[in-house]
């Protein structure tokens, strides 16, 4: 089920070039009302506790009609203490994590009690956690660039006060953080958080991600990998809020050789075989480059395949580790295809070439003996 927003075509459409909005109106969405547009900007001083529902995720959502309670985040107030020493001593963490690292970066996966105590979601703060190196510090909110001059305002020859629409204001990340989409395409774009919701239908999904090495612990007891001890654990449920990838890439228009391969023979459907998306994430700090991922552009293009650009995890902006302030959220995949603090799609002939550790995933050569076989004898 997809929940989605009410603006008016005429409302998301607003200043949009008329080829756009053609695209926009041609997309197809299936939900039903729960959110409302968000304020872009906000007062520099806020009284967190006279306006928390005024700037809160949540003050327009009721999933109780829809899905399963959301539980409560229980989000942290401090920074645990094994965390001080590294790249992250500014993330706040739930100590009851189970870490598979002592130190850095955080892979953790969530305690098997309060997975199942929580119910069919999962709050954020336990949420399991696969990070590759420091997680990028993305501030929430920011001073909006100055003017590029604060002229004297003449009244009569003397000097008055800027304007306010002159004054810097503080603004959230989902107006100032740009996700760059380029590439084979007709129409280069660079989104804000605000421009997605603005141009397109947004819903919300409950997904399932699972990390690859989820339950390794048991294969590791019969052929050592190379890989972290991770439990059951490693496996988190949640409501993500965005807009389809699909909708995005029907918007700015591949190019049809990539949508058709470059001879064009195949009667015109896709060709999976030619075009790829490719997601790259923020975290310039690895040795290697910035982690990345692609997906097949027939599949990207699919929107029963429910991948999604996601600002919101239960209702509330993501979190630090879960790729704030945007990602996507590859449903039916291992997560390590869902790339955090997402900055650059890519329409591509050939598949991501980011760098991804095949030690991470690797058998060792020293354990090489094949795991028994599973029959009604020994099942």
């Amino acid at each position: 089920m997809a929940l989605h927003s009410s603006d008016s075509d005429s409302e998301s459409n607003a200043g949009t070039p008329s080829v756009y909005r053609s695209l926009s109106r041609g997309s197809s969405h299936r939900a039903s009302t729960i959110f409302t547009s968000e304020p872009s900007t906000v007062p520099t001083s806020i009284d967190k506790d006279k306006d928390k529902e005024s700037y809160s995720d949540l003050r327009d959502f009721d999933p109780a009609t829809h899905f399963p309670t959301v539980p409560e985040s229980g989000i942290p107030n401090k920074v645990d203490g094994r965390d001080l020493n590294t790249p992250d001593r500014w993330v706040k963490r739930d100590p009851r994590l189970v870490r598979h690292t002592a130190k850095h970066p955080l892979n953790a996966e969530t305690p098997l009690d309060a997975l199942f105590g929580a119910g069919f979601l999962t709050p954020a703060s336990i949420f399991f956690v696969r990070n590759h190196g420091a997680v990028p510090n993305i501030p929430v909110f920011t001073l909006s660039p100055p003017p590029s001059s604060f002229p004297p305002i003449s009244n009569g020859g003397a000097s008055t006060t800027p304007q306010p629409s002159q004054r810097r204001m503080l603004v959230h990340a989902r107006t100032t953080w740009r996700i760059r989409v380029h590439g084979l395409v007709e129409y280069e774009q660079s989104f804000t958080i605000n421009d997605l919701k603005r141009l397109f239908k947004v819903v919300t999904l409950p997904v399932t991600l699972s990390c690859s090495g989820n339950r390794r612990k048991e294969q590791n007891m019969i052929s050592k990998t190379l890989g972290f001890n991770w439990g059951p654990g490693a496996i988190s449920t949640a409501l993500f809020t965005g807009v389809y990838l699909s909708d995005v890439l029907e918007y700015v228009r591949p190019l049809d050789r990539v949508l058709l391969g470059h001879i064009g023979n195949n009667k015109g459907n896709i060709n999976s075989s030619v075009g790829h998306v490719i997601f790259e994430g923020a975290d310039d700090d690895l040795p290697n480059g910035p982690y990345g991922t692609s997906q097949p552009l027939k599949w990207a293009m699919d929107q029963n395949k429910g991948m999604l650009l996601a600002w919101r995890m239960n209702g509330r902006d993501l979190e630090p580790d879960h790729g704030f302030p945007i990602r996507i959220v590859i449903p039916g995949q291992v997560a390590g295809r869902s790339v955090k603090w997402l900055r650059r799609i890519e329409v591509s002939t050939h598949e991501s070439q980011h760098h991804v550790s095949p030690l991470l995933f690797r058998v060792s050569k020293s354990r090489t003996r094949s795991p028994p076989s599973l029959g009604p004898a020994n099942a």
